[in-house]
């Protein structure tokens, strides 16, 4: 039986770690990537389906031909702020939208994130709950006309937004170093909410998502864990887990948080729901809460 074939854009902390779960699994698979040494990390791929670029461009567009079960695109911004974002997100699905009046896109999956959610006020929210431009922040806007280049866009027959947690897993676990560094505060709201989901319940969701049956052909799903938690009850769990004194929030000091206040003025904060998930494909993650996660990582898993 001939492989399906399988585009991933993005070759990063998640891109790496799909890309050898499908080659596993038996998908043919091509890979992305702006960065040379992230490229040549995947050893499952083939030298010749690991292509190097800059997704907003066009030169990689004709290395890449022929009919595709499956295309998913996993960039992460290339910094450089707002201009940054437009040119990783909004740009670069412009690119793929372009390259695929040429080829034959069956499935397209974009990874989005969580913080296109404006709300402020610890709410449950749900894919129901769909972002107005005029309450997000500027970069909740670019990620927001990114989802709809897709999810509008009728050169791809089944389009799919997945839009991921806050991402954590071994090797990336910010709250776990800072209490490690013996940090003397934290930035922000330790009762704000913090939605999470491990890497490896995000490959689980990918996975499935490219082959199950969509109940409409263009559809956005939240990958997060099961139950949100607040920022300082996860540094207390860490610290009692390390046996080390906890580490409070400063409210007055929010780091990287402060450009992301939404038009209103607030920051982010709402429990993010995964029933559509749940209930559409099946899903269901091997690390419901931050405990299971962070327990893994602990334990070096």
């Amino acid at each position: 039986m001939e492989s399906k074939r399988l585009m991933i854009f993005g070759c990063g902390y998640v891109g790496r770690s799909l890309a050898k779960a499908t080659a596993e699994a038996g998908w043919e698979v091509w890979i992305h990537s702006r960065n040379a040494k992230s490229l040549a990390e995947v050893n499952e791929i083939p030298t010749e389906r690991r292509i190097i670029g800059n997704l907003h461009e066009d030169e990689w567009q004709s290395r890449l031909k022929g009919q595709w079960d499956a295309v998913v695109n996993l960039v992460s911004s290339a910094g450089g702020g707002l201009e940054g974002y437009k040119l990783s997100y909004l740009e670069g699905n412009r690119s793929i939208r372009a390259w695929a009046e040429e080829a034959a896109v069956r499935r397209f999956i974009y990874s989005s994130a969580t913080s296109v959610y404006p709300q402020t006020e610890g709410e449950w929210v749900s894919e129901d709950d769909v972002p107005e431009m005029n309450h997000l922040s500027p970069s909740g806007a670019v990620l927001r006309e990114a989802e709809l280049e897709i999810l509008q866009s009728d050169i791809f027959p089944e389009r799919v937004v997945a839009r991921l947690a806050g991402i954590y897993g071994p090797g990336r676990h910010l709250y776990l170093n800072r209490l490690q560094e013996g940090a003397q505060s934290l930035p922000g709201d330790g009762s704000a909410w913090l939605n999470l989901i491990y890497l490896k319940d995000i490959v689980t969701a990918l996975i499935q998502l490219l082959d199950a049956p969509m109940p409409n052909v263009a559809e956005v799903f939240n990958v997060v864990d099961d139950e949100p938690a607040r920022k300082q009850e996860i540094v207390d769990w860490l610290a009692t887990k390390l046996g080390l004194p906890t580490i409070p929030f400063n409210p007055d000091d929010l780091g990287p948080r402060a450009s992301r206040r939404t038009t209103q003025g607030g920051l982010p904060n709402r429990r993010v729901s995964n029933a559509k998930l749940k209930e559409s494909i099946g899903w269901k993650p091997s690390h419901p809460s931050f405990r299971e996660g962070y327990a893994d990582i602990l334990k070096g898993r």
